[in-house]
């Protein structure tokens, strides 16, 4: 992520692609942690990031409240996670980082 004239690496939490009235082409929105003290999660669009890792594998595919896809880290889906930590709520961050802690849970068939 640009910060000024620095580069800032940034975990990606979350990437859609919200309708936006001034902009005629969809552009690309990415959730990250601004740094270990934030409580929630903040925007950043793509024209502020360069992607330096293109592993899509912890996430997953859903549907935003617009009806629109989005991608998801798997440890903020349940829960309301993704949208508390939008909201700044501190105890969704400490239950995500939890979660992160524990690891990906196996898929059960």
């Amino acid at each position: 992520m640009f910060d000024g004239d620095l580069r800032v690496n940034r975990t990606v939490y979350s990437i859609y692609w919200p309708r936006l009235p001034a902009h005629s082409a969809d552009v690309r929105h990415y959730l990250v942690v601004a740094d270990e003290n934030w409580s929630g999660l903040t925007t950043a669009t793509e024209d502020m990031c360069e992607v330096v890792d293109p592993d899509l594998s912890d996430f997953d595919l859903r549907k935003g409240a617009d009806g629109r896809d989005m991608l998801v880290h798997w440890a903020a889906v349940e829960d309301a996670l993704l949208d508390r930590m939008i909201e700044y709520d501190q105890a969704a961050m400490m239950e995500f980082r939890r979660r992160l802690e524990g690891g990906r849970p196996a898929i059960r068939v």
